[in-house]
C-alpha cells in the first residue's frame, strides 16, 4: 500500500516546498526541515548562517546536513585504540561532479561557522535531495580517508556513532551561470548541480 504524504508542517501547518526529487521539504514559515527519505517523517528547525561577505547578486540558501559522531579508530596490526569527536557539514543536495563540491564541508569547519536559529525564511532554498540516513555515511568516509593515510586502509576499523544531526542554511550568490560560497568564496557552475 502506498503512504500519501502530506506536505504540510506538522508545527505551523504551512505548506511544504521542495522538488519532485527532494527528500527534505522546507517550510519557509517556520524554518523547519522534515525528511521524508527514512521510514518515518522527521523533522528538524533549521539553522542558518550569516554570511561572512556579502555580495550584491541574489541570494540562495544550499542545505547542509550538520552531523556530530563519535569514532572509534582502531589500528588491527598492533590492536591500538583511538577515540574521538568529532563534526561534518555533508551537502543535502547531489552533485554531478564530486570534484565541485566533494570536501566543502571540511573547509566549513575551518570557518568556525556559527549558525542562528530561523523564524521565517524569505530568500529561495535549494532543492535537499540527500536526506539524514545517506548523509550520514559521509563521517565514515572522510575519517577513513584521514587514517588510511596515517595508519594504512589494510590495518584500519573504524565505528562512527551519530550523536546528533541538524539542518543548516549556507548562503550563495547567484551571477550568471555561477554560485559563488559567502564563506569560502569559491566559485561553481550551476551545471555541476542536479
Amino acid at each position: 500500500m502506498v503512504e500519501n504524504i502530506k506536505l504540510k508542517c506538522d508545527k505551523c501547518s504551512g505548506n511544504l516546498s521542495g522538488s519532485n526529487n527532494s527528500s527534505v521539504f522546507f517550510c519557509l514559515s517556520c524554518a523547519r526541515g522534515c525528511d521524508i527519505s527514512g521510514k518515518a517523517r522527521v523533522c528538524y528547525d533549521m539553522k542558518f548562517a550569516i554570511p561572512e561577505k556579502k555580495q550584491d547578486f541574489p541570494m540562495e540558501y544550499f542545505p547542509f546536513w550538520h552531523i556530530k559522531c563519535d569514532y572509534i579508530v582502531e589500528n588491527t596490526s598492533d590492536m591500538t585504540k583511538l577515540e574521538g569527536e568529532a563534526e561534518f557539514y555533508v551537502p543535502a543536495f547531489f552533485i554531478k561532479n564530486i570534484n565541485y563540491f566533494g570536501d566543502i564541508g571540511l573547509y566549513y569547519l575551518q570557518k568556525d561557522i556559527k549558525p542562528e536559529y530561523g523564524e521565517k525564511l524569505d530568500i529561495p532554498l535549494f532543492p535537499a535531495d540527500r536526506g539524514l540516513g545517506d548523509a550520514l555515511k559521509y563521517p565514515y568516509i572522510y575519517l577513513m580517508k584521514e587514517y588510511s593515510n596515517k595508519i594504512g586502509a589494510e590495518f584500519l576499523n573504524i565505528e562512527v556513532k551519530n550523536t546528533g544531526a541538524g539542518l543548516i542554511l549556507i548562503p550563495f550568490y547567484k551571477k550568471d551561470h555561477s554560485y559563488f560560497d559567502s564563506f569560502l568564496f569559491w566559485k561553481y557552475p550551476s551545471g555541476a548541480l542536479i
